[in-house]
């Protein structure tokens, strides 16, 4: 697994490619992609984590995600804050990455509070005094479809996040702009 800068990414970025954005939990793995000109971002896949046990099968889902969206580079959410669970995570992704050859790079995002976000937009919540206790209770009431949308729509975040740096870089069109 390489990880690299956004001012890595933008000296080697292929106009047309996508990016992809990683939410990793305990039990799912939510999965976005950007658009071509890294503007959007739309929710691809749930995929279900299985401890170490099921490495073979997540690597096999990323590959094929990443050929059929032209994915450039991954967007790996990780807590800054909290140290032991990003390195858990770094630990995770990079047996997946090694067990399926994925060859893309992988910037570094943080994904603080970014499933709270989408939690709070879904229970209607944004904006209003509400405990992480309540928001928990709520997510127990959800269909496990709703769960894996949710997992989605936190990859998404993620990776607004880092199109957000992207594009002091890059055009609307996915070119690179000018620098003076």
């Amino acid at each position: 697994m390489k990880f690299i800068k956004y001012a890595q990414l933008v000296k080697i970025w292929i106009p047309g490619r996508t990016l992809m954005g990683l939410d990793v939990g305990t039990k799912f793995i939510g999965v976005a992609v950007s658009d071509e000109g890294c503007y959007l971002s739309f929710p691809v896949k749930t995929i279900r984590r299985d401890g170490y046990n099921n490495i073979p099968s997540v690597s096999s889902d990323l590959s094929k995600i990443i050929r059929k969206h032209h994915v450039q580079c991954a967007v790996l959410g990780v807590p800054t804050s909290e140290v032991e669970k990003q390195e858990r995570i770094i630990e995770y992704m990079s047996a997946v990455w090694d067990h399926g050859k994925l060859a893309i790079p992988v910037v570094l995002q943080d994904e603080s509070y970014s499933t709270m976000q989408v939690l709070e937009e879904i229970t209607g919540t944004k904006g209003k005094m509400v405990s992480g206790t309540m928001l928990r209770n709520q997510v127990k009431k959800m269909s496990n479809y709703e769960k894996a949308l949710t997992d989605q729509m936190s990859a998404m975040n993620i990776l607004d996040r880092g199109l957000k740096v992207l594009r002091n870089y890059i055009d609307f069109d996915g070119k690179l702009k000018s620098r003076k």
